[in-house]
């Protein structure tokens, strides 16, 4: 967990609500309850986070009307924009009953429109909505040291500050509701065009009858290494697909969104569909549950060649 530092009491005294606990939010809810938040978590069929969480302390409660009522900051971290919706608007959602106050902080990978439309709706009725969502890994969810793109009103982000700070080292403002999750939009960008150039890369030197090793030699030798290629080439050299947990289908629906974002803006350029199609042609193949470090396995099978993990083997 993030730093032994404890917060004023004062700042304790925020209840903190989280919804979806998987491989970033579990790591995120187990340094907000040691900062000594008092946390509230909602049930889910995967237990072993929610177990876990309840054993550090944590209240589980079964809807997100209950959740509400028991917090005054809720943080929401999954699948997508529709998800989203539904805890906010559904029968039993956190805004089926009057709590002023109540702070919504989205860090879901998610469109920029889906706040600013729940923003209008629930005006005046108590809520208020954050977008935070999330950059680096899981990883970096269990060392407190995320970084994440905020857009709200500044004021609103003090208040909210203490809680961000238990599971991110850097908390960038970028303006208004809807701008952290544009700016988030553009980042899966280039990391999600990234991996594509990396597995394209690799397949063509594979094919070319180069090793992988030659491979991973001239990447960490040049300027173009960073600790972005480090996790993700984990599968390639040494089976580890765990090394970036980020599925395919995942990142197929992210950079979806970046099309559709990318259409909204009528920005003329190609990039994100071409990088789109990479992953439409690793969901088509059944490689859709496989971690984005898997992903040159399936641009390798696309291409005739079997490649396995390892410095030097494939079979073309």
């Amino acid at each position: 967990m993030a730093g032994e530092d404890r917060l004023p009491e004062t700042s304790k005294m925020q209840r903190v609500g989280f919804v979806g606990l998987g491989y970033m939010g579990h790591g995120m809810a187990t340094n907000i309850i040691g900062r000594g938040f008092p946390l509230s978590v909602l049930a889910h069929r995967k237990r072993e986070a929610v177990d876990d969480l309840v054993r550090l302390g944590a209240h589980e409660v079964n809807t997100a009307a209950e959740l509400a009522a028991r917090s005054d900051i809720v943080i929401l971290c999954v699948t997508g924009a529709a998800e989203v919706d539904a805890l906010v608007r559904g029968e039993n959602g956190l805004a089926a009953n009057e709590h002023h106050g109540l702070i919504v902080v989205d860090c879901t990978t998610s469109d920029p429109y889906t706040l600013l439309r729940l923003a209008d709706d629930y005006a005046g009725k108590g809520l208020s909505f954050v977008d935070a969502p999330l950059g680096r890994s899981p990883r970096e969810a269990w060392k407190g040291d995320l970084s994440t793109m905020v857009g709200c009103d500044a004021a609103l982000l003090e208040t909210i500050r203490p809680v961000l700070s238990a599971f991110a080292s850097t908390i960038q403002f970028v303006g208004v509701l809807g701008d952290g999750h544009r700016l988030k939009l553009v980042n899966n960008l280039i990391s999600l065009g990234y991996a594509a150039i990396y597995s394209e890369a690799l397949v063509m030197a594979r094919k070319a009858g180069l090793s992988t090793a030659a491979y991973d030699d001239l990447m960490r030798s040049s300027r173009m290494h960073c600790s972005f290629y480090d996790t993700f080439i984990g599968w390639a050299l040494e089976g580890d697909a765990d090394s970036h947990q980020f599925a395919l289908d995942a990142a197929f629906h992210t950079i979806s969104d970046i099309v559709g974002f990318s259409q909204a803006l009528n920005l003329r350029g190609g990039l994100a569909s071409s990088i789109r199609d990479i992953y439409r042609h690793a969901i088509d193949a059944g490689d859709g549950n496989a971690m984005l470090p898997e992903l040159p396995r399936s641009v390798a099978s696309a291409n005739g060649i079997s490649l396995l993990p390892g410095r030097e083997r494939s079979t073309v």
